[in-house]
């Protein structure tokens, strides 16, 4: 500030003053000498420079050397111009230049072209900025909490292809934004929080150059009314990522995405098309797809190894079957609650293999993969009397029960065929996989069809023959009794 320097210069003509009456002249000289260089400090640290009529306020903000490569200044309109070239200083929250005094009553922001860098902190919480926020094609680096809580600015955010970092909480509850957000497509990493609580509509686009999308970095930005395109490269997708966002349409995650991280997609209640999970996932977290409105089959992919507690909790408007790969080891609790328009289950290993309780379905709709060959079958009649008919045993009178106790189902795990089950003797049942059905293996049963009792058969009366020399064999009429009636 301009009074600091007169403040300096007083000091100096009372040192040379006092001088005046000592033996020594050159003492003043040698006083003016050393506080030189604290003049220089103080200008530098308290950002003094010139300032013309129209500024009220300005100072050095870079980040390079001294200092001096970057310039700020306020206007009597309040407007914050930062211009110069290179880096801008990191601050910590709260410590920028303009924020003590300033910040409640900014109202434009103009970056100049040469700014490559904004640091941390730097407009963090001057949330009377408005109008657009236009980024310099020479912005190479975004700071950690750059503009969050800058809830004034409007319209579309356009982040220039030139920026290749965005640090986390960077944007965070600037909720003006109504319009698009454009990534560029340098960067690799979207950090947390990067664009939480904001208001963007339309689409969104994540470059194929991202690779990881961080905890919360869109959650809640309940505005947008478009489709999401996730970038082919993306292999994790972070906790609450997506958290409550009004996308619509189809979800597809592409096959590059290794992990979907707890609640990521929880509360998308406008995705109401198909859900596609990547060939590459092996792990989908707790809430991660809560109270989506998807529609259509729900497709666990192979890859799948964990799915969480109440993963897919309340995604009512599934429908079919569904099917459990046979890597998958563990099964959360409600995983698949309110499920209400999924058909049957079916898990696609042994009997038992996966940790938790199958998971919020009625018993009789979850199917394991059986080994029919280990299945213990029980005939309860196993005695019929031949009739000359093929027998056939009522399927509720046949029984299949795996080697840890559980009831198979007719039609779904298994089915039969008989053998042998016309004549006296021993029949077989046949115990096989249905078709379309995940057990593996046969089986097989017996029952016995015992000779027919000759005490209900009606020999009838043999008229007498005349002799003849020849072998007499008059008809005989046998009748069975029982049947007759």
């Amino acid at each position: 500030m301009k009074f600091l320097k007169k403040i300096i210069c007083s000091i100096l003509s009372i040192a040379l003053l006092l001088s005046s009456v000592t033996t020594y002249a050159a003492e003043p000289f040698a006083l003016q000498k050393a506080l030189n260089p604290i003049v220089r400090m103080l200008e530098s640290r308290n950002s003094v420079m010139p300032m013309s009529d129209d500024i009220i306020e300005s100072g050095y903000c870079g980040g390079e050397g001294d200092g001096t490569n970057l310039t700020w200044s306020i206007d009597s309109n309040y407007t914050l111009t930062i211009k110069g070239k290179g880096a801008m200083a990191d601050y910590g929250s709260p410590s920028a230049p303009w924020y003590d005094k300033y910040r409640g009553s900014l109202k434009t922001l103009i970056l100049n072209e040469g700014v490559t860098t904004i640091g941390n902190n730097a407009f963090d919480g001057c949330s009377h900025f408005t109008g657009e926020l236009i980024l310099p094609n020479s912005i190479m680096s975004i700071g950690q909490s750059a503009f969050r809580f800058c809830s004034g600015f409007t319209g579309e955010l356009i982040i220039p292809n030139s920026v290749k970092f965005i640090g986390q909480s960077a944007f965070q509850f600037c909720s003006g934004f109504t319009g698009e957000l454009t990534l560029p497509d340098r960067i690799t990493i979207i950090n947390e929080n990067t664009f939480a609580h904001c208001g963007f509509t339309g689409n969104l686009i994540i470059p194929d150059s991202v690779t990881t999308i961080g905890n919360s970095a869109f959650t809640s930005c309940d505005k947008f009314t478009g489709k999401l395109t996730i970038g082919k490269k993306v292999t994790t997708i972070g906790n609450q990522a997506f958290d409550s966002c009004t996308f619509t349409g189809d979800l597809i995650i592409p096959d590059s995405v290794i992990t979907i991280g707890n609640s990521a997609f929880s509360a998308c209640k406008n995705l109401t098309g198909k859900l596609v999970i990547g060939n590459s996932v092996t792990s989908i977290g707790t809430y991660a797809f809560y109270a989506g409105g998807f529609t259509g089959n729900l497709i666990i992919p192979d890859s799948v190894i964990t799915i969480g507690n109440s993963a897919f909790r309340g995604c009512k408007n599934f429908t079919g079957n569904l099917f459990i790969p046979d890597r998958v080891t563990s099964i959360g609790v409600n995983a698949f609650l309110y499920c209400d328009n999924l058909n049957d289950m079916y898990i696609l290993q042994e009997e038992d293999n996966i940790s938790g309780y199958p998971w919020d379905f009625d018993y009789y709709r979850v199917h394991w993969k059986y080994d029919l060959s280990k299945c213990i079958p029980t005939v309860y009649s196993e005695q019929y009397v031949y009739t000359g008919n093929a027998i056939i045993p009522d399927e509720n009178n046949i029984t299949v029960i795996s080697p840890k106790g559980k009831t198979l189902y007719y039609g779904t795990d298994y089915t039969i065929n008989y053998q042998d089950n016309v004549n006296a003797g021993t029949a077989k049942i046949n115990i096989s996989v249905p078709e379309g059905g995940i057990s593996y293996n046969t089986n097989v049963a017996n029952f016995k069809i015992l000779p027919k009792s000759a005490d209900n058969l009606r020999i009838d009366y043999i008229p007498d023959e005349i002799f003849t020399g020849a072998a007499i064999m008059p008809p005989v009429i046998v009748t069975d009794t029982e049947r007759s009636n």
